[in-house]
């Protein structure tokens, strides 16, 4: 009887014990805009493929917003082009690189008024473009391919979710802009005049995670990437709610959203893997030539190292 009654004494100081443990009640927050290459994190999230109450997809405007709320902490995670990843080294930010999302093969490009037939046309007109990395960068090689100088145009300043209405409402005679955007803008009449698929490579999306958020919830990062992988799969087997739902939730058609994706590359978990690999010395010198464009457009100051940067454990145990 004695044993039992100590047995029981036992129980119930563990569960005294366990019940005055805190509950982390924090909410993963992943940032990220309507870009079609981010759009498996919104999908995953929709299909159910991680707890909400953990985690949380959250979209914004513009890259501006996703860099704001990253360097203050509002999200955790940000789906991040690889020259505002280098944007947010040179802040500071202490932050990981997890995987690779995409590279841009035609998705990032320049749109035009009908009147407007090549890019030496541009010279005196107003050119709408974020003032982000994303957009110097673009901006650069338009000017390089036009022959044209920075000081030959006008650059009108406006974030991702003004691109459509600067251009459609007269403010601007050409905007830089990416998907969904872009087809939105075809389909209207507008002119497309430069895409990425002139500077393969050059443009590539990666997840980048706060330091503090990688070492308190390396479940959850693991959660957001293997959810990411099996929305990706039903993405490009075009499955009919995966994309019916990015087609809802991006404001266009399905196929719209079909041949947007003919124009990202979306790095498999095999590829992924040699991609993280390359990590460390700046994804094989594409930082390098993102770096001194940058610098020479007075984005950065100086360059950054890749050397302490990534974190390819996370897409190896997908990979398991």
């Amino acid at each position: 009887m004695f044993r039992h009654l100590g047995q029981l004494s036992l129980v119930m100081a563990l569960t005294v014990l366990l019940a005055c443990q805190p509950v982390d009640k924090h909410v993963l927050k992943l940032g990220a805009n309507d870009w079609l290459g981010y759009q498996p994190f919104f999908t995953a999230q929709s299909l159910g493929f991680w707890n909400k109450s953990e985690i949380s997809v959250v979209e914004l405007g513009s890259a501006t917003e996703v860099l704001r709320a990253f360097y203050n902490g509002s999200v955790d995670v940000a789906a991040l082009t690889l020259d505002e990843t280098i944007s947010a080294l040179e802040y500071g930010k202490p932050l990981k690189v997890v995987m690779v999302i995409d590279f841009s093969f035609g998705g990032d490009t320049l749109i035009a008024k009908r009147e407007i037939e090549t890019l030496a046309d541009l010279k005196g007109k107003k050119v709408a473009v974020e003032n982000t990395a994303l957009g110097a960068v673009i901006l650069d090689a338009v000017l390089t391919k036009g022959d044209l100088d920075l000081d030959e145009i006008h650059v009108l300043p406006a974030t991702y979710d003004e691109h459509e209405r600067v251009l459609t409402s007269g403010e601007a005679d050409a905007v830089i802009t990416f998907e969904p955007v872009k087809s939105k803008l075809l389909a209207s009449g507008y002119r497309e005049l430069f895409n990425t698929r002139e500077i393969p490579g050059t443009i590539m999306d990666v997840l980048a995670v706060n330091e503090t958020a990688l070492k308190k919830y390396p479940d959850r990062i693991a959660k957001v990437i293997s959810g990411y992988f099996k929305a990706r799969g039903l993405i490009l087997d075009t499955d009919y709610e995966a994309i019916s739902s990015i087609a809802k939730r991006t404001d266009l058609g399905r196929d719209a959203v079909i041949l947007g994706y003919g124009q990202i590359k979306l790095p498999d978990i095999k590829e992924n893997i040699k991609l993280m690999a390359q990590c460390k010395t700046g994804f094989e010198g594409a930082a390098d030539k993102l770096m001194d464009i940058m610098i020479a457009r007075k984005v950065i100051e100086a360059p950054v190292s890749f050397q302490d940067v990534c974190r390819d454990n996370f897409i190896r145990e997908v990979a398991l």
